[in-house]
């Protein structure tokens, strides 16, 4: 099985140099220990799709649902208890 290279993965994306974003900021970044191949990843997974459209959508609903789940089921187990000494 062949790895995946992700630095030549990332050298097909074009970048302009006077305004570079951040993330090919921090590929670029050399004061920071990390693996080439590691690095690019991040930033090819920053790039995605997903992560710059849908992420935003999706999370304000899904906190949203988590907060309506918390509520019902703190109702739900805690409605017939009573805290009496």
């Amino acid at each position: 099985m062949q790895p995946d290279d992700f630095t030549a993965e990332l050298g097909t994306f074009t970048h302009d140099r006077r305004d570079p974003d951040q993330w090919w900021a921090l590929y670029t970044d050399r004061s920071l220990p990390l693996d080439p191949q590691v690095k690019a990843a991040l930033v090819l997974d920053a790039r995605s799709f997903s992560r710059r459209v849908l992420l935003p959508l999706l999370r304000p609903l899904s906190k949203k649902a988590t907060t309506l789940a918390t509520s019902w089921v703190s109702r739900f187990f805690f409605r017939n208890v009573s805290f009496s000494a």
